[in-house]
């Protein structure tokens, strides 16, 4: 899929922003150094030290991933740490995830469809042999960080387009 450069540059230099500012806020909510992205720290934080009800894991183990944030969030809507967290771990996960992937030398991305990569049997994509790429399929819909469409990094090249299908069970159809 060829990417618009200009574009992910944009959304890049926005959700860099987005993470300074929402790790800023944490700090100062907190008093101290942070690094949301710990779920060690995040345990302490949060069930130690904030004391919010302690979430679990389908495993039964102490969780503070999105699902875990999301509920704590959900009960606490006053409690604008959860907020921030929740945001530095969005722009984070667009960072890492699509915004900051390597690409090929021709402006590309070219990840690796995997016919055998899920136990459904179901396609699936991710990065390739050589560290390009990312899954495709999974490219946040709507505004990212609630402002930027990703999305519109990925474009087609001159005289082609780019067709979405979002068919329920579309390859079985097929």
């Amino acid at each position: 899929i060829l990417i618009d450069e200009a574009a992910r540059t944009r959304h890049k230099l926005e959700a860099e922003k987005r993470s300074q500012e929402a790790l800023a806020n944490i700090e100062k909510l907190i008093g101290r150094a942070v690094n949301p992205g710990s779920s060690k720290q995040m345990k302490t934080l949060l069930y130690d030290q904030l004391k919010f009800p302690v979430q679990y894991s389908k495993t039964r183990a102490v969780t503070t991933d999105e699902e875990a944030l999301r509920k704590l969030a959900k009960a606490f809507p006053n409690e604008p740490v959860l907020q921030h967290i929740i945001a530095y771990r969005k722009a984070e996960k667009l960072l890492g995830t699509y915004l900051t992937t390597k690409t090929s030398s021709d402006g590309r991305m070219r990840s690796s469809y995997n016919a055998s990569g899920t136990e459904t049997g179901r396609l699936s994509s991710s990065q390739n042999i050589w560290g390009e790429g990312t899954n495709l399929q999974n490219i946040p819909a709507g505004k990212g960080l609630d402002i930027v469409n990703i999305k519109d990094c990925y474009v087609a090249p001159a005289g082609k387009y780019l067709l979405k299908g979002d068919l329920k069970q579309a390859e079985t159809m097929v």
